[in-house]
């Protein structure tokens, strides 16, 4: 299993919040384990595991031969014990996701709104009018229609990373009530709270007062998170963690194949110099071993790479590494595979052109003298161009739940080495933007390093824009 992306812990949080929200209740038997793995694009191993911790942590009960039944009951004392002590261990990680929620989600709201035509903000309006307690009669209810209110505004930059990034937020912090008349007072109020910033919020973007908007917005996330820990405390008071939960993200994109994430591995070790051309890579079984991977996801990688003309097998030598800088583009200008897995990069860089300008402000702050050498000397070590090490650095300062979407939006990174041998970018001069990024870094010129960042990720989208068209 693959340590670094957690995937079984992914379906895990998947399988565990459709429990909570009621799409599998009480003795509901969970659809069958290949059934399982096409849902969430993975394989019968990685499905076994998310099932054997859900058992252990008493939310299911497996038995050979049939599908796993759920056990969880909110209402029963002996399932409450288990509820609250999952709620506990995930109390820090709720207050990431909403602060991570309130960092980026105003600004990315304010371009989607913008892009809205009047009919669409119609039918925003319409959404909006439809969250109100006589349509909602419980939690369930008003989180579904607060997924539809998001994702239809979300739909107007069509990146779906960004949705299922919103899904997986949504899903980490859900928290089941426990059914009493004071809940049900409870919610009546948190609807009409949410219609009423929901409503001031469209007439912001009516009006185009678009720091109203992003006001709103950041409120929400700090009251719901409010409630949110307001609610942990008094249900789980006097308990300790005993297991921490983290967010984990794996975009639905990045969770087709293993193997793709294999492939990029293995270019970025190209990248780095450390399998040369002409070289030999490591044996199956080792690069398995390495790569914490079976044996037959590093064949069907190998085999992409072949496909991609970076490697060549000889029978009974292995495999050797044929990159160079003489790359024919239609190798890849017309591999479909390879358009889709450019695609994936697209939306990732779109999504970074959008949060990274956000965060760079908050991060740069507190940057030492001592972190700038340590960017600057990492960087010159390179043979090319890159952005890594200050990427990397910004990464480093952002709480976990940021972290982890961060570095899911740069698992496609490594398509880059491709992709400078099929795209050229005869705007943008990168050795001449990253010693400009690295003066106005050296200046400590926050709002210069947030542009040339922008101006570089900008650049990016529009060479690859005009190639997967």
């Amino acid at each position: 299993m693959e340590k670094e992306n957690h995937l079984y812990m992914y379906v895990y949080r998947m399988i565990l919040s459709d429990i909570y929200n009621g799409k599998y209740n009480f003795q509901d038997k969970l659809p069958p384990l290949l059934e399982l793995c096409e849902l969430y694009h993975v394989g019968r191993n990685t499905v076994r595991n998310a099932l054997i911790l859900l058992q252990q942590d008493g939310y299911i009960i497996m038995q050979k031969g049939v599908q796993a039944t759920v056990c969880f009951d909110l209402n029963n004392f002996e399932t409450q014990k288990q509820y609250k002590q999952t709620i506990k261990d995930s109390q820090q990680m709720i207050t990431d996701i909403f602060h991570t929620m309130g960092t980026i989600l105003p600004e990315i709201s304010v371009i989607c709104l913008q892009r809205m035509t009047t009919e669409e903000l119609d039918e925003l309006q319409k959404k909006i009018d439809h969250f109100s307690y006589d349509y909602i009669t419980n939690e369930n209810e008003m989180i579904q229609e607060l997924y539809n209110i998001y994702l239809y505004a979300f739909s107007t930059l069509k990146n779906q990373q960004l949705n299922d990034l919103f899904i997986t937020f949504m899903s980490s912090i859900y928290q089941p009530l426990i059914d009493t008349e004071h809940v049900h007072n409870e919610l009546k109020k948190n609807i009409k709270r949410l219609q009423k910033a929901l409503k001031m919020l469209l007439k912001a973007t009516q009006n185009k007062n678009y720091i109203i908007v992003k006001y709103i917005i950041v409120m929400m996330c700090k009251a719901n998170a409010k409630l949110s820990q307001k609610y942990i405390h008094d249900l789980c008071e006097g308990m300790s963690v005993k297991n921490e939960k983290q967010f984990i993200w794996i975009c639905h994109d990045n969770r087709d194949y293993l193997y793709i994430k294999v492939v990029l591995k293995i270019m970025k070790a190209i990248q780095k110099q450390i399998y040369v051309k002409d070289t030999l890579l490591p044996s199956i079984a080792k690069l398995a071993e390495e790569y914490e991977v079976s044996e037959k996801t590093i064949r069907t990688s190998l085999q992409l790479l072949r496909e991609y003309h970076v490697i060549e097998t000889i029978n009974g030598v292995g495999s050797k590494v044929i990159v160079d800088n003489h790359y024919k583009q239609s190798i890849l200008s017309n591999n479909e595979t390879f358009k889709n897995n450019i695609k994936v990069f697209y939306n990732s860089i779109e999504l970074l052109s959008l949060i990274m300008p956000i965060i760079i402000p908050k991060v740069l702050k507190t940057i030492t003298d001592k972190d700038l050498l340590m960017i600057n000397e990492k960087t010159q070590q390179d043979d090319f161009p890159t952005l890594e090490h200050f990427y990397d650095y910004v990464v480093s300062k952002c709480n976990p739940c940021l972290q982890n979407v961060l570095e899911e939006l740069k698992n496609p990174m490594g398509w880059n080495i491709f992709l400078g041998r099929v795209i050229t970018f005869p705007s943008l001069d990168y050795r001449l933007y990253q010693s400009e990024l690295f003066n106005a870094l050296n200046k400590k010129d926050v709002q210069k390093v947030s542009e040339i960042t922008e101006v570089i990720l900008k650049a990016s989208l529009e060479g690859i824009r005009l190639y997967i068209k």
